[in-house]
């Protein structure tokens, strides 16, 4: 159990960083707030997904380690969408020097490369496909969390005598 309980605190670390990242990229696109605005949803329904699966982690240290076999497998596979994504938001992003070394010309040439950013709606479209996949991933581990903490379902594993 502490195995799951470790893989959600760093699924939860990433999932933020990433949602980090996705937000700078999407501050540097100029004046396309109608095309970014599906990405922008799907990134605050991550964080609230992270946010809750954060929630969860101590009420998992309970269970027996044989009933999170599914919980386990819908974590991993929100980790792995999310190590896609931070490796894809790397490659895309604009970099900005560090803020102790700008000066005025630095200044100016990252605001003009913010102006002149492209846009570009393949970025966008294998963004939202994989934000909806890291929350889907999510959604299934919430939902096997919930039904795992059921009265219900620790009425269906306790022995009949």
């Amino acid at each position: 159990m502490a195995e799951l309980v470790g893989t959600i605190v760093g699924v939860v670390s990433l999932g933020l960083q990433v949602c980090s990242g996705i937000n700078v990229y999407l501050g540097g696109i100029q004046g396309r707030k109608e095309d970014i605005a599906s990405t922008v949803r799907h990134c605050k329904t991550t964080e609230i997904l992270l946010k809750q699966t954060e929630s969860i982690r101590g009420r998992l240290a309970s269970l027996p380690s044989a009933n999170t076999a599914a919980l386990q497998e819908n974590i991993s596979a929100a980790n792995t969408e999310l190590s896609l994504l931070e490796a894809y938001v790397k490659k895309i992003r604009i970099e900005a020097p560090p803020v102790s070394s700008k000066s005025v010309v630095a200044k100016f040439k990252e605001q003009e490369k913010r102006l002149l950013y492209p846009f570009r709606r393949d970025h966008l479209n294998l963004l939202d496909s994989r934000l909806e996949r890291a929350n889907e991933a999510l959604q299934g581990a919430l939902h096997l969390a919930g039904l795992y903490n059921s009265p219900q379902f620790r009425v269906i594993k306790t022995p009949i005598c």
